[in-house]
């Protein structure tokens, strides 16, 4: 596992040795930090260090993407978030996890304030109109909810005619 130092031309002439997987290139500057070329030709920037004991070893980024300072960068970070005792794979979970719970929140809040008065009061009195008392308590139903509703602007139906609340509830 020899350690050189990573300039442009000895990461894009690194290659991986015929009938290999894999090979790693390492960087003398940066601890953990290598670059792996596979035998289909890709390479990445990758950190390998342990945590706890155990193995890690995260990809960093394609070296088309990623610069070397910008690489080795993020391998001291990696490194330093192990040091405080922390595991980067946990870290970049929860931060996932929470984003997807965040984006759940959200879309959850959208559909509550997309609902209002005005599309639930037609599909609440539908659903009414099963129950043998429906025209017993339509009335009240409606007393009760009337300013509300004609605050918003929705029109009363009866019978599937249009029906003037303003009038009938004054």
């Amino acid at each position: 596992m020899a350690k050189v130092k990573f300039t442009a031309g000895r990461v894009a002439g690194f290659k991986c040795e015929d009938g290999k997987s894999q090979a790693f290139l390492w960087c003398a500057n940066s601890p953990g930090l290598a670059v792996r070329a596979t035998g289909t030709g890709a390479k990445a920037y990758i950190f390998q260090s342990r945590v706890d004991g155990n193995p890690l070893r995260m990809t960093i980024g394609d070296v088309k993407t990623w610069g070397i300072d910008a690489a080795q960068v993020e391998a001291r970070r990696l490194q330093t978030l192990i040091d405080n005792g922390d595991d980067p794979r946990q870290i970049k979970t929860d931060k996932r996890e929470a984003g997807k719970a965040a984006a759940a929140a959200q879309s959850a809040k959208a559909l509550r304030e997309s609902v209002t008065l005005a599309d639930a009061w037609p599909a609440y009195l539908t659903d009414r109109v099963a129950l043998a008392d429906y025209y017993a308590t339509a009335k009240d139903h409606e007393a009760k909810f009337a300013p509300h509703l004609l605050e918003q602007g929705i029109a009363f139906r009866r019978n599937g005619l249009p029906f003037d609340a303003a009038k009938y509830f004054k």
